[in-house]
């Protein structure tokens, strides 16, 4: 009897702990209810690590396709036109037309063929210096990748033509704008007097929204080389990112081969000496690149004209055998 009773008991407490178990899985399930679900898809991180990658990949076809190639000068091609003594510059025929002075409103204003307040009348040897027109403009191949890769491959919005180009991030910038993501891009025109304005979003290049801040647009030294009679290098000078210097020369001809900037306007600018870079047409820095680099705002220039001028004595002149353009990438 004692032993029919044990088994009884036995078998009521395994009852019980089995009933105690379903309470311990009903609670559990009913605490697991309460909460709010996440749901676990491991496809997801996949797709937020391809959207990482592409977002790198546009910045990297913006940066090292398009800017780099204008910052290190690999874009560009140098076209020289006539080259004319400074004398025989104001009896030419262009000079014949404009005269020495323009009329704006009631101001007369000198123009480049005033002899005696124009630009060349820095000129020390007027006798003997040369005038070289030299034009710097991005490769026909590249203008066209251009327009095709903002289009096509970075989705750049055209936002339209605006009339100059002398204008700051905080003019052109919508509210949307995100300074820390998006770039503007401005393509100038070879006037100057147009600039086509494009939005690319979502690149993550500028760090800051401090569009007050010019920064540095060229990372190559354009030499300038005078060949003597023996086709060797007699002397130059060259324009780097931040001054005119003769790192590349043995002669030093700083004070001898100015870069000019001309304008097609009606009237010359006025120079101004610069403590690196001597005379200059303009403020635009440095003066042989065809990109200005604003941090979130970049400009680049379709091409630039200038007169390189070489004011040397008439005894240096009879050894001049012709000129010559290095551009130096600086790596």
């Amino acid at each position: 009897m004692k032993k029919i009773f044990k088994n009884i008991f036995f078998f009521f407490a395994a009852l019980a702990l089995i009933d105690f178990s379903k309470v311990v899985i009903i609670n559990s399930k009913s605490f697991a209810s309460d909460s709010n679900r996440i749901d676990f898809n491991f496809g997801d991180s996949f797709i937020i690590e391809q959207n990482i990658n592409n977002l790198k990949n546009r910045k990297t076809l913006y940066e090292e396709s398009i800017i780099e190639k204008v910052r290190q000068g690999k874009s560009l091609d140098y076209n020289w036109g006539r080259y004319i003594s400074v004398k025989d510059y104001f009896t030419e025929e262009y000079c014949q037309k404009i005269g020495e002075y323009t009329i704006v409103g009631y101001v007369a204003y000198p123009t480049w063929c005033n002899r005696d307040n124009g630009p060349f009348s820095i000129v020390r040897n007027s006798e003997s210096a040369i005038l070289i027109p030299l034009t710097i403009e991005l490769k026909k191949g590249f203008k066209s990748n251009l327009i095709e890769t903002l289009s096509e491959a970075l989705l750049a919005t055209k936002l339209g033509v605006i009339k100059g180009h002398n204008y700051s991030l905080a003019d052109m910038a919508g509210s949307n704008f995100k300074y820390n993501q998006d770039q503007l891009l401005g393509l100038v025109n070879e006037g100057k007097s147009r600039m086509m304005i494009y939005k690319i979003t979502d690149l993550g290049i500028s760090r800051s929204s401090n569009n007050s801040k010019k920064y540095s647009s060229s990372s190559f030294d354009l030499a300038i080389d005078l060949m003597n009679k023996k086709n060797e290098v007699y002397g130059g000078v060259s324009f780097a990112q931040n001054n005119k210097n003769c790192k590349h020369h043995k002669k030093c001809l700083i004070d001898s081969i100015h870069l000019l900037e001309f304008r097609p306007t009606i009237y010359a600018p006025k120079l101004i000496f610069h403590q690196k870079w001597g005379y200059i047409t303009s403020k635009s820095f440095p003066l042989h690149s065809l990109l200005e680099d604003y941090g979130s705002l970049k400009k680049i220039f379709l091409s630039r004209n200038y007169y390189l001028l070489i004011d040397i004595s008439p005894s240096q002149r009879i050894n001049l055998s012709g000129v010559e353009i290095r551009p130096i990438i600086n790596e």
